[in-house]
């Protein structure tokens, strides 16, 4: 299954400790385990939680370009607590510019049978939670791509519903609708040969693949934080 893109529940839990080892103590990363066990048996038996407690702060160029996406969000969305886009701005401006933190999560899909990248911010002063547009506006900013439309219908980033954490906020994800036609395009490409028997380095090296694949899209620098291969 794993050439196919695709994994199982075994190979995802055993493949979420290549994400754990790779990492240093730029990212604080465990290995939670699922005490539901309704959820462990429909999802899996646990997940990687990983938080970055860097806090992330930009100039006021940068800042103010934040603001004007986050704006347009809003408007769009019709908050009715904003009466006028110079509200919205001001608003944004204000928000745009406060330092966050950001917290991570690699979840199993049983639907698509692949790992899913969560992420979430969460004020770096108060700890309540971004919402998704406000994410997705700040994403956009740093990757300067039109992958990211800063809009919660984006077809990579999307709202997500983590199962394991379902009632701590909003969470975004990289859709993973298309995920194991990436990885196996990803993996066509590796020198190293397809085989049935799948061992522990074929499913590190997907983990290794999948982690640099879902980083670029949502702006993850893995360059100070991880030593996968």
């Amino acid at each position: 299954m794993l050439y196919s893109g695709m994994i199982t529940r075994q190979e995802f839990e055993q493949g979420c400790q290549t994400i754990i080892d790779g990492f240093d103590e730029a990212l604080d990363v465990e290995w939670v385990e699922e005490t539901n066990s309704i959820v462990a048996e429909s999802a899996a038996r646990g997940y990687v939680r990983a938080i970055n407690d860097a806090r992330f702060r930009r100039s006021n160029a940068a800042a103010d370009d934040a603001s004007c996406a986050f704006a347009r969000v809003q408007t769009a969305a019709g908050d009715e607590d904003i009466d006028t886009f110079e509200d919205a701005m001001a608003l944004a401006t204000s928000a745009a510019r406060c330092d966050h933190i950001r917290e991570y999560r690699v979840v199993y899909s049983p639907t698509f049978r692949v790992p899913v990248m969560c992420l979430r911010a969460r004020d770096a002063s108060t700890r309540e939670p971004w919402t998704i547009a406000r994410l997705l506006a700040e994403i956009r900013t740093e990757t300067r791509t039109s992958d990211v439309s800063c809009d919660e219908r984006d077809p990579v980033l999307t709202p997500y519903e983590n199962p394991h954490e379902r009632r701590e906020g909003a969470w975004a994800c990289v859709h993973p609708c298309s995920t194991s036609d990436v990885m196996r395009l990803l993996l066509s490409h590796s020198h190293h040969g397809a085989s049935n028997d799948h061992g522990d380095a074929d499913i590190a090296r997907y983990f290794a693949l999948w982690i640099r694949f879902v980083a670029r899209e949502i702006g993850l620098d893995l360059s100070p934080h991880a030593t996968v291969r």
